[in-house]
Parts: structure tokens; sequence; C-alpha cells
């Protein structure tokens, strides 16, 4: 990491390791953070655990929250349509004749959505 480096060292008497890394970056190359810092994934700088932007950070994780939700509502919806399709086969391969090409097509269209979002992130 070109910004890890310093490339100068605050003690004039040492030339090499850590000294010559810029604060909160330590190891080969600069390449690790120091104990008390976290890499922030969108700039990879090492910020320290008791800065403003770590609080930011923890308070983001909130959406951490949000997923188990989402994934039981999903599951939950799964389970209602396996139900429903048991209960009235007949009607469910109807439906299904009627608007697969819409469907697979529809399904297509999420896959390739995703993994550009995939490639974008």
């Amino acid at each position: 990491h070109d910004f890890a480096c310093e490339g100068t060292s605050l003690n004039m008497n040492s030339t090499w390791g850590s000294q010559l890394c810029r604060t909160g970056f330590e190891g080969p190359l600069c390449s690790r953070c120091q104990s008390n810092y976290f890499r922030d994934g969108l700039t990879e700088d090492c910020v320290s655990c008791d800065s403003k932007e770590a609080a930011s950070q923890s308070s983001s994780s909130a959406s951490k929250e949000v997923l188990p939700a989402i994934v039981a509502s999903l599951v939950f919806i799964g389970a209602v349509l396996v139900v429903t399709v048991k209960w009235n086969r007949q009607a469910f391969q109807r439906w299904w004749s009627q608007y697969e090409d819409r469907l697979m097509a529809t399904g297509h269209h999420m896959t390739i959505f995703v993994v550009q979002l995939q490639l974008i992130v």
C-alpha cells in the first residue's frame, strides 16, 4: 500500500520496519493495522477504534440485525408456497404452464442483476 508508508521515519536514527509506516499501520510493507485499529474496507486505511469513523461504522452494523428478519421472511414465504402447491397441485400446474416463459425470463434477469451487483460491489 503506497499510502500506508510515509517513507520517512519520525525517529531519524531508525530507517526500517514499522517506524516507517503511517499512524495505524505496521508490519511488512505497512500491510497490517496496529492493535486498536481496524481496516476501513472502502478506503483501505487503518482507523483508530476510538475515532468518530469507528463509531459510525458500528452504527451502520444495524443492517446486520435486519438480515435475519429478511431471511426468516423468505423462509416463511417459501414454506407457504410449498404447502399451497402440495394442496392444490393441479391449479399450480395450470398457472405454471400459463406463466412459465415469463417466470423463466424473470429468473434469468434476476441472475444477471445479481451477478452485476456482485461485480460492482
